[in-house]
């Protein structure tokens, strides 16, 4: 009975999502969980993606807490290593998880420069390694070509100045290479990498950097006359790690309701 049921749960497609305690990860783990995704939730620490696995299994969804500091290689390899144990494969990936702080130029202290970069960079570069490992071993699901997905979340202030800063905008310029590269590279083993790259979007943490009232003054420059909302962000990753997009890699798609073209 104990093996029928572990086959049965290895069943179902499951999804990783980095950061997934706020804001835009948080809205790619509902939106997985709402389509049917077992939904494993990252984050460094416990209280955020605690709530969002409440609110899951509140809706009749499954999934579980995977606490680490994807910035450690060790942490991220422990990490996937419970995933293979516990959930046999991993269909998709979404690298989410980024840290910000504005700092001027000329302020900026070696220390946020390593933290940013080590979060935004090694920690999505790492996670994608231990996800191909996975996915390179795991046949394609009944219907598909593909034996797997990784999504890279990025960000305009990779094409676009950024009010953020000149660090802040290296870690999601690297987002789209890691993404056209990786998609090559791995494109044999069919597995797929795209990249999301949305726009200034409400969320608590933005607020902080900005101030009160900046949804406002930022909708002013949007062609589309809104900020986004986190679950813009999401539709697109479900839509890059669906049937739908099987034919797509290496690309990198904007969601910033236009404010890039002007």
């Amino acid at each position: 009975m104990a093996l029928h049921n572990k086959k049965k749960k290895f069943q179902k497609c499951t999804a990783l999502v980095t950061g997934a305690g706020r804001g835009i990860g948080r809205a790619i783990a509902l939106r997985f969980s709402r389509e049917g995704y077992n939904v494993i939730l990252n984050d460094v620490s416990g209280t955020d993606i605690g709530s969002v696995a409440e609110e899951i299994k509140r809706a009749g969804g499954e999934c579980s807490c995977f606490y680490a500091d994807i910035s450690s290689q060790r942490q991220v390899r422990r990490m996937f290593s419970r995933v293979e144990k516990e959930h046999g494969r991993l269909d998709v990936l979404v690298n989410n998880a980024g840290v910000f702080q504005r700092s001027p130029f000329e302020k900026l202290s070696e220390q946020l420069l390593d933290k940013t970069l080590a979060v935004n960079v090694k920690g999505m570069i790492f996670c994608s390694q231990e996800a191909v490992r996975l996915m390179k071993r795991a046949r394609p699901r009944a219907g598909r070509s593909i034996r797997g997905v990784i999504v890279c979340i990025g960000s305009t202030s990779g094409f676009h100045p950024s009010s953020i800063g000149v660090h802040y905008a290296a870690s999601k310029a690297a987002v789209a290479g890691i993404v056209r590269t990786l998609a090559h590279e791995i494109a044999s083993f069919k597995i797929r990498v795209c990249g999301v790259a949305p726009g200034p979007t409400a969320s608590v943490p933005l607020r902080r950097q900005l101030g009160s009232g900046y949804e406002k003054r930022i909708a002013a420059s949007i062609p589309l006359g809104r900020i986004g909302d986190p679950e813009d962000a999401a539709s697109a990753v479900w839509f890059l790690s669906s049937p739908e997009a099987d034919y797509i890699t290496g690309e990198t798609l904007v969601v910033d309701g236009g404010k890039i073209m002007r």
